[in-house]
This record gives C-alpha cells, sequence and structure tokens, in this order.
C-alpha cells in the first residue's frame, strides 16, 4: 500500500467493475488471504501467542488500517513511510499480542 499505492487503489476500488471470470477470480483470491489471516490469528491465540480476541473484527480492522494508508498519502503532514509502518505494527500487533 505503501510503494504501489496507485496499484492498490485501483484493485481496490475497480474490481466491481470487472467481468464474470475475473470477478470470481478476484473475489476468490480475497477470500483465500482473508482465510489464511484467520488462520495466523486462530492458531496465535491457539498457541498463547495472541490474546482471545474476536478474528472477523479483527480482521476487519486490521484489513481497514492498511486501507487508511490511502489517507497517509493525501495528508499534508508526512510521516515517513518506515515511521508508518513501525507504528502500525506497534499498535495493530503489538495491542493483540498477549501479556503474560
Amino acid at each position: 500500500m505503501i510503494e504501489n499505492f496507485d496499484d492498490v487503489v485501483v484493485a481496490d476500488r475497480e474490481w466491481v467493475h470487472l467481468e464474470d471470470a475475473y470477478l470470481s477470480s478476484y473475489q476468490t483470491m480475497k477470500h483465500n488471504y482473508r482465510k489464511r489471516i484467520n488462520h495466523i490469528i486462530t492458531k496465535g491465540i491457539e498457541a498463547g501467542e495472541i490474546k482471545e480476541i474476536n478474528v472477523p473484527s479483527t480482521i476487519w480492522l486490521l484489513l481497514h488500517a492498511i486501507n487508511g494508508i490511502e489517507s497517509w498519502h493525501r495528508s499534508k503532514t508526512q510521516i515517513p513511510p518506515e515511521e508508518l509502518e513501525e507504528n502500525m505494527i506497534s499498535i495493530l500487533i503489538g495491542g493483540m499480542k498477549k501479556v503474560n
């Protein structure tokens, strides 16, 4: 999203206009990556590495936070991309991590 912003925005907004065969393929890819994220979080919870959280809402939150990088691109107060990435990891992942 940071390095390939234009490509991501087009893919994120224009997929609804794809012809049926391409639309089906795109929706399958989207479904599969959400399943992979679900699997990673679920396994983390089972392993005690992630605290007990609602997995579907966590996926929604993570993906919307990433899509929010669009606002960063338009922001007049630019945060360096490395700092943005570190802050997102710290808040989104650090906030999920189980505290012993």
